[in-house]
């Protein structure tokens, strides 16, 4: 797992670079306006993570268990919007609004914590055909698992 988890970070961080360009390209010259273009980096920047993580993350997950490839791009798609989007800007906000911490450092701690439950909901949902509420639930479970003895097991 550890091994995945570390592909899982690098991946993240591929993507994040793919957001930024994409944004930049995007915006620059005003060819999009600024939110349209979040939007669209964003999405680029999961379908390329989609497509990392099919191929190099979760290979071995291919097949009857983990659905279709449809079915996995819909669930990742669908865990990306809810902690990407959902997940961050609430953790943001309520570090914010709660214990004063500025934002930018709010943001990175948001995207910390919402990184590592997106990583089990990842392995345990979208490239697994498991309801959404058992991965959830998992992902709780897999939290407290991830202490360094459990991170050696497949």
């Amino acid at each position: 797992m550890r091994v995945r988890f570390a592909r899982f970070v690098a991946v993240g961080w591929m993507g994040f670079a793919v957001q930024s360009l994409a944004f930049v390209v995007l915006t620059s010259a005003a060819l999009v306006p600024w939110l349209p273009a979040a939007v669209i980096a964003a999405e680029f920047s999961v379908v390329h993570n989609f497509l990392w993580h099919e191929r190099w993350t979760w290979k071995a997950r291919h097949g009857g268990a983990a659905g279709t490839l449809a079915g996995r791009f819909l669930r990742f798609n669908a865990s990306s919007a809810l902690f990407g989007i959902v997940g961050n800007v609430s953790v943001t906000a309520a570090l914010i609004a709660t214990f004063g911490v500025p934002p930018i450092v709010a943001n990175a701690a948001a995207s910390a914590m919402l990184g590592v439950a997106a990583f089990f909901v990842a392995d345990r949902w979208t490239f697994r055909t498991v309801p959404l509420a058992t991965a959830i639930l998992l992902c709780g479970a897999g939290t407290a698992a991830a202490s360094p003895e459990h991170m050696n097991k497949p």
